[in-house]
């Protein structure tokens, strides 16, 4: 079975494998939010998201949760953009470095 089909009675054999193989059993964070708009930042925005602030981007007349992503498509978090264009943060899963 490929990544996310490994039905709950089968993950015994994988965890006695190591991790590396329980870790091939998971899904992307990304694929649980394929149904949401995405919006990709740059470093900068994406620092001052982390810090949750609010931030203006290129996006207008849309409105809800968005998947936020960084220019390499790694989720960052869940942000609420409003039909402004302003992104804030809801559930931020990346610190700024």
């Amino acid at each position: 079975m490929g990544p996310g089909r490994a039905p709950l009675a089968e993950l015994g054999r994988p965890a006695g494998q190591g991790l590396k193989a329980l870790a091939a059993l998971l899904l992307p964070p990304l694929v649980a939010l394929a149904h949401r708009p995405q919006i990709t930042v740059d470093a900068t925005l994406s620092a001052r998201l982390a810090r949750g602030q609010t931030v203006t981007v290129g996006v207008t007349g849309q409105d809800g949760e968005v998947a936020v992503v960084n220019e390499q498509r790694i989720l960052l978090g869940i942000g609420r953009l409003d039909k402004a264009g302003h992104l804030a943060p809801k559930r931020w899963l990346v610190s700024s470095n």
